[in-house]
């Protein structure tokens, strides 16, 4: 009578977890189609905008040299904000049928540039942005009373305080919730593979 278990053999008879890494991988394909589709939109809207403040430029046939300077900063940053997405489009475009490691960093490297679009680019943009709107509402605003121009200043510089304090983290915080998650399942799976 045998009464000892060979390890070996019940290991080996146990049930692999394919299911479950391929239900990974074509979540990780989603978030990164997500991620390109929700980029292409925010391009689309960019240029959009970049062609309305043109237009305004030339409709409104202001005459001072803030003003230009104004809009000039604002294009600036939008052209700024649209060639970062740019490269993000063509990273995430980069290769699909790349194998399971290679994929983890190509999903680890989107997150990186996501990361430096949300911390440095975004600085930038909003710098330059909340500048050039300074600068241009200065000739609209010059003939305004003095409480007038300050209160709308205020109500500018609260706007841009409130996109820069609590829209921008909890949208950052968003974008790479999902891509964290996967990311941290591709790297659990990978560590299985490799410590067997």
């Amino acid at each position: 009578m045998k009464n000892e278990f060979d390890l070996k053999a019940l290991w080996g008879r146990q049930q692999a977890v394919m299911p479950e890494m391929t239900q990974t991988l074509s979540r990780a394909r989603a978030v990164k189609q997500e991620v390109k589709r929700k980029t292409i939109l925010l391009l689309i809207l960019l240029i959009a905008t970049i062609l309305y403040v043109i237009y305004i430029w030339w409709a409104s046939g202001m005459k001072l040299t803030t003003t230009k300077a104004g809009i000039s900063l604002a294009i600036l940053a939008i052209v700024i904000l649209v060639v970062n997405q740019l490269k993000l489009v063509f990273f995430i475009r980069h290769n699909c049928a790349l194998a399971n490691r290679e994929y983890l960093h190509h999903l680890i490297g989107i997150r990186k540039k996501q990361e430096y679009t949300s911390r440095t680019v975004m600085s930038v943009y909003f710098l330059l942005l909340s500048a050039g709107i300074g600068l241009y509402m200065y000739e609209p605003l010059q003939h305004m009373s003095g409480l007038k121009v300050g209160l709308v200043y205020l109500v500018v510089f609260a706007f841009f305080v409130y996109m820069w304090l609590f829209v921008r983290p909890k949208r950052m915080k968003q974008q790479q919730r999902e891509l964290n998650q996967v990311i941290g399942q591709l790297e659990k799976y990978q560590s299985q593979l490799q410590d067997s």
